[in-house]
């Protein structure tokens, strides 16, 4: 409907990612073609779907994408010293399946590697997991572990975990991203929100045994919003009330748009 409900984020993000990266990036240029972007696709018609209450995430029209790269350097690793950045402004539909659905991960046999420097960053360096999707089984999505054996994330969504304490409250989790992994958009705003349903998420490392003893495991993006996890390694799940909860949140959040 004519805005990016998370742009605030995502720009956000953007701008620690390309510090962190040395990429010099116009904030005043990146907000003047963000806004050109939209009036463009408004012009196009691109924006005009009407609303349905069934399907929200269709009407919401697609996917807007800003990808960012150094520019043209010469030969070899080194980056000029004065680059001239490219911005590309992409405009996608929304895939197929945008509504919770049930999602069975696979533990992959790739492991991360460890790069605290890169952690937590969404950058362009995704070798790693073309190489997890290759070998993943038909029907499920990759489960990423660290060289350490601590759960990390899916291959384009961030994972949550719940688990009863003694006492039989609720203990949510996500898995720390200090060393590799994609701290995503979604994430954050969870965790800042996560009051408004009354839970916490809490970040620390977990590893696969943990995981498997979860009551509930939920993933999710931006884009897709959340999933309920229902098979790990055949491992079966139900879909629970946090990961209900968070689904009407993030919903009500769209709807206020």
């Amino acid at each position: 409907q004519g805005s990016c409900p998370f742009w605030p984020l995502h720009r956000e993000r953007l701008i620690a990612g390309c510090q962190k990266l040395a990429i010099p990036l116009d904030t005043t240029v990146l907000d003047q073609e963000y806004q050109q972007f939209l009036a463009y696709l408004a012009s196009e018609g691109a924006l005009d779907r009407p609303i349905t209450d069934d399907k929200l995430n269709q009407a919401s029209q697609g996917i807007l994408k800003l990808i960012v790269t150094r520019g043209v350097g010469g030969q070899g690793y080194a980056p000029p010293a004065s680059p001239t950045p490219n911005r590309l402004w992409q405009w996608r539909e929304l895939p197929e399946h945008v509504a919770p659905v049930s999602v069975k991960l696979e533990t992959s046999t790739l492991q991360l590697s460890q790069q605290p420097v890169l952690a937590g960053l969404k950058h362009l360096n995704r070798l790693e997991y073309v190489l997890a999707a290759q070998a993943c089984s038909q029907g499920y999505q990759p489960l990423l572990l660290d060289q350490s054996g601590h759960i990390i994330e899916t291959l384009s969504h961030n994972l949550f975990c719940v688990h009863k304490t003694d006492s039989g409250e609720l203990r949510i989790t996500t898995p720390r991203l200090s060393r590799c992994g994609v701290a995503g958009v979604l994430r954050r705003w969870l965790m800042e929100q996560a009051y408004e349903v009354g839970y916490t998420i809490l970040e620390r490392d977990v590893t696969l045994p943990e995981l498997l003893s979860a009551s509930e495991v939920f993933i999710g993006n931006s884009v897709r919003g959340i999933w309920p996890v229902t098979e790990i390694d055949h491992t079966l799940f139900a879909a629970g009330p946090v990961s209900e909860a968070f689904h009407t949140l993030h919903q009500r959040y769209l709807r206020s748009f």
